[in-house]
């Protein structure tokens, strides 16, 4: 409705001035005589000569400049003025003194330009014809001094009159033709092969020729309208329309099928309109320029391109600071650039509920500009590049406009490398993904455009996925160069192919991932899950400002081989939070191998992660382990180590220490002794010691157990009461000697029997102590296996 309502109060003002258009060509028509010329000329400055012959006016300047005042300066439809000039930089001022407008319906010709100001207003009448090296027309007054310094400056005096174009001019190549007034119209025809043709309008008027890419214009006081609605064309040149209210119908023409594409601006400080019948183009080898800009409302239909046909294309600017309606999307060419600047945008679905109403592709009403997704998306994949730029709100109170919302999918799928650039004069608010699987696409998001709003926080939102396919991200803040923060709050941003993010900081919040190999030029912040080379892909990210890793952020690390595992390089890393590794396609690290998997090349890398997800690694039964270690020094602050796997725990059986063997008094029967009452008798001669007796068994039993249970594990282990005072009271006294019949044996001399008693008296204190000191050494000596198996001496009697 917005757009339609536009449109009508369009077509009804081009009908209204149709109109007013032929009717005052008319008039002028029944006035003037076939056969009329300038009259009354007086040259006042320089050197020239006016004579009249017939129906001709001869003007013979024979100076660089010159200056004449006429009563009036009319052209009938059989006339002609004749103007001789040493050059074609030589310059005549005509300025009308007489109270009425100028009517041109004949011929003018000039070697030089021609200067003809009549502040009652000009008229180029249909069938007129202007052929000079440069025309200027102007309602408004130039001085004498300006003129005679090169300047174009223009002030209108009283109410100055219109300056019309209803025939046909033209200027030498590289020349130019500047319609000035406070209303300025072209009906006819205006031509300057690569060179330039301006209309401008407003009370004050000042062309500055900054030769190329030409002119710059400044208008003051009340606001004129400039309007065509005829052709003008500038072949590889420049044309402007400059006023408070610029209108085209017609066509404009800078286009050029040998050289590039010229130049063309239409500027408003109020409204830009044009029609359906608008036909702009500054079409080259390589694209032109085209700039359509209203301070207020600017309603664009028609057709506008700045295509290449062997170059890159050109550049198109639309925009409506208020108010921005584009009918059709202008034709750019691959490696242009289309510029919309509304007010305030957000970009949406397609569709009648969607904000982007109709076929319009950009639509504007009282919330702000809307354009749909998929127009974006087209000029994308034609290899387009499409920068946004919000407008001004008013500064302190108006923090609502000036924002870029991403509402739909933006999804580049075809054509060569592209750029999406969004520039902010408040916040850049991301809710929908931004992706290509076409070639690079490059993300320039700049919020505070214009630091209207320095006070408040405008930081780059990301609440969807981003994947540039390797183009670059930059966030920028107040016009700066990567000066800005970037916060992903949800969705992957992923890197790949070299994919760089060019921001003064960007911080992964809970919820937020960011994924691949790249560089971040700045620092990063991670409370979300940041993971180099992404998933099933190994990948290098570094971060040349410093990381830190929040208790809610986690690092996942890949390793895929010895040498191909995922890394995070930094300046400085500070740790915390979880990280996670896997080996991916079947990687079995080998034992004692390391992954630096965080390096940092600065010192005053501090902290450690609070939870590490390491699963052991299988590879025919046999697995390994994966530890961290934090060195403090060089550049690993994080190093991942494969250790031998840890074994399971071994319990082993309780071994009590041995209870030392108490000294047995063993009772010894009372025996006379024979060898005191017979010491001589053969019972009491002392013989040689029998063969050694054989060890103590039980204790040797006992000891060779613990031996066993020591050197094997699997002990029958005797229990500490085997070794009580009373079962070892219950021992014998004696073991017999291998071979012994017991107490009784045949004599080794005298054939006869005897008996053999050991004899025993009861032992003293510190004999006993003695005996429990051998008794453990003897303990120790068959725990060595050095123990001597010595009898204890004894006496054989016959």
């Amino acid at each position: 409705m917005h757009s339609n309502l536009h449109s009508r109060k369009l077509r009804l003002s081009l009908l209204a001035s149709a109109l007013l258009v032929a009717c005052a060509t008319q008039a002028f028509a029944q006035a003037l005589p076939a056969g009329a010329l300038p009259t009354g000329g007086n040259v006042t400055s320089g050197a020239a000569t006016i004579t009249r012959n017939g129906n001709t006016l001869n003007i013979n300047q024979t100076s660089q400049q010159a200056i004449a005042n006429f009563a009036s300066f009319n052209v009938g439809s059989g006339a002609l003025v004749d103007i001789r000039q040493l050059n074609s930089s030589a310059a005549l001022l005509a300025r009308v003194t007489g109270g009425d407008p100028s009517l041109i319906q004949g011929q003018i010709r000039a070697d030089g330009a021609l200067w003809l100001i009549n502040q009652a207003g000009i008229m180029v009448g249909p069938g007129a014809r202007i052929d000079v090296a440069r025309f200027i027309a102007s309602s408004l007054n130039v001085s004498d001094g300006d003129f005679l310094a090169s300047r174009m400056n223009f002030k209108g005096v009283g109410t100055p009159g219109e300056v019309r174009n209803e025939g046909i001019v033209n200027a030498a190549s590289g020349g130019s033709i500047y319609l000035v007034g406070a209303k300025v119209t072209n009906n006819g025809s205006l031509n300057a092969p690569q060179g330039e043709v301006l209309l401008a309008a407003g009370q004050t008027v000042q062309l500055v020729d900054t030769a190329t890419p030409g002119v710059s214009v400044a208008i003051t006081g009340t606001p004129g309208e400039a309007r065509n609605m005829g052709r003008i064309t500038a072949e590889a040149g420049r044309v402007g329309l400059a006023a408070g209210l610029v209108s085209n119908s017609g066509t404009i023409n800078a286009s050029s099928a040998v050289r590039e594409g010229g130049r063309i601006f239409l500027r408003a400080s109020g409204d830009i309109k044009t029609s359906a019948t608008s036909n702009i183009s500054a079409n080259g080898t390589t694209g032109g320029n085209v700039v359509l800009i209203a301070e207020n409302a600017a309603v664009i239909d028609g057709n506008v391109s700045a295509t290449g046909s062997t170059g890159r294309g050109g550049y198109v600017d639309t925009s409506g600071k208020k108010s921005l309606d584009v009918v059709k999307a202008p034709t750019v060419g691959q490696g242009g650039e289309w510029h919309i600047d509304p007010f305030n945008i957000e970009i949406v679905a397609s569709g009648p509920n969607s904000g982007a109403t109709g076929e319009n592709a950009i639509t504007s009403n009282a919330a702000g500009a809307h354009i749909s997704a998929s127009t974006i998306t087209n000029a994308l994949d034609n290899g387009i590049n499409v920068s946004i730029t919000t407008g001004t709100g008013e500064p302190g109170t108006d923090v609502v406009h000036g924002d870029i919302t991403v509402s739909a999918a933006i999804a580049k799928t075809a054509g060569a490398d592209a750029a999406l650039t969004l520039r902010a004069n408040n916040n850049i608010i991301i809710n929908a993904a931004i992706t290509s699987t076409s070639n690079k696409l490059d993300l320039n998001l700049n919020s505070n455009y214009l630091n209207n709003y320095p006070a408040d926080n405008h930081a780059v939102q990301l609440n969807a996925n981003l994947a540039l396919n390797g183009g670059a991200l930059t966030a920028s803040q107040s016009g700066g160069n990567a000066n800005g923060t970037l916060n992903i709050a949800a969705g992957t941003t992923t890197l790949t192919g070299g994919s760089a993010i060019n921001a003064a900081a960007v911080n992964v919040l809970a919820g937020g991932t960011l994924s691949g190999a790249g560089t971040l030029t700045g620092t990063l912040s991670n409370n979300g899950t940041v993971s180099p080379g992404g998933t099933g892909a190994i990948g290098r990210l570094t971060v040349q400002g410093n990381y830190t890793q929040g208790s809610t952020g986690v690092l996942n690390i890949e390793l895929q081989a010895a040498d191909g595992f995922d890394q995070l390089a930094t300046n400085k890393a500070s740790l915390n939070g979880k990280l996670s590794i896997r080996a991916i396609n079947g990687f079995v690290p080998a034992l004692d191998s390391t992954f630096d998997v965080v390096t940092a090349v600065g010192d005053g890398s501090s902290g450690s992660f609070s939870s590490i997800d390491a699963p052991q690694q299988s590879s025919a039964g046999f697995q390994r382990s994966l530890a961290i270690s934090y060195t403090g020094a060089g550049t690993a602050a994080a190093r991942i180590r494969v250790d031998p796997p840890i074994p399971t725990p071994v319990i082993l059986p309780w071994v009590p220490t041995p209870t030392p063997i108490p000294t047995a008094t063993v009772p010894v029967p009372t025996i006379p002794d024979i060898c005191t009452i017979a010491p001589n008798s053969a019972q009491c001669q002392v013989l040689s010691p029998p063969t050694a007796s054989a060890p103590i068994r039980p204790v040797v039993q006992a000891l060779n157990d613990i031996i066993k249970t020591v050197t094997t594990g699997k002990p029958s282990v005797p229990q500490s009461d085997d070794f009580t005072p009373e079962k070892v009271a219950a021992m014998p006294a004696s073991i017999p000697a291998a071979g012994s019949s017991g107490s009784s044996g045949g004599g080794s001399s005298g054939g006869g029997s005897s008996g053999a008693a050991a004899t025993s008296s009861t032992p003293d204190d510190s004999k006993s102590d003695a005996k429990n000191d051998d008794k453990k050494e003897e303990l120790v000596a068959v725990k060595s296996g050095t123990a001597s198996q010595k009898p204890p001496p004894k006496t054989f009697c016959n």
